[in-house]
């Protein structure tokens, strides 16, 4: 980070809080991973609305937004949910990172709440590489990383893992769709009993 500030170049300030971003979001990952291990004594579910959950997992992204100049559609829908809300917003996160890393520059990233009388869905879909079908069944896998993901050497394959796990511990599903070339899709579905 001292290297970039020295640089002085224009709009370093924004590259810098990207950095640091993603730094804390890596150990925010470990943290919760090591907690995870003690779920069950950190947990509280109560109602709360998707669109609390939402804002709270993309405000930390802001910076990348603004950095790649992208557009952000937000659901027109809301509606409440039964969960922990510090893991939730936890999930979202991770799935809101995905996105925002793996979409190009001025590209689109859609969040959309669907619900209907015994769950709620929120959708996180970006335009952009997507999967590859060999490698959809293995994105919630251990360490698994994608082609995309080995060639920027960023990627541990730990966030989408333990978005997964966290979301099956809270009794939530948590899947990916995606059409190779076009988009990807999480769907993070609460039911409502």
């Amino acid at each position: 980070m001292h290297l970039i500030l020295e640089q002085g170049h224009e709009g370093m300030e924004e590259q810098l809080d990207m950095q640091l971003t993603y730094i804390e979001q890596k150990t925010q990952t470990v943290l919760y991973h090591i907690k995870s291990n003690s779920f069950y004594d950190d947990f509280k579910i109560v109602e709360v609305k998707a669109s609390r959950l939402i804002h709270a997992a993309l405000k930390p992204f802001a910076v990348f937004f603004a950095c790649k100049q992208l557009v952000l559609e937000m659901p027109d829908e809301d509606g409440t949910v039964l969960t922990d809300e510090k893991w939730s917003a936890y999930i979202l996160s991770q799935l809101i990172s995905n996105a925002v890393k793996y979409v190009p520059e001025k590209g689109k990233v859609s969040i959309g709440v669907k619900r209907d009388k015994s769950q709620t869905k929120v959708t996180i879909k970006n335009q952009g590489g997507g999967i590859k079908p060999q490698e959809i069944a293995h994105v919630f896998d251990k360490g698994y990383t994608s082609y995309y993901a080995r060639a920027d050497n960023k990627a541990t394959g730990y966030g989408l893992y333990l978005a997964k796990k966290l979301a099956d511990q809270l009794g939530h599903t948590l899947v990916c769709t995606s059409e190779y070339g076009d988009y990807t899709v999480f769907t993070l579905t609460f039911l409502r009993d």
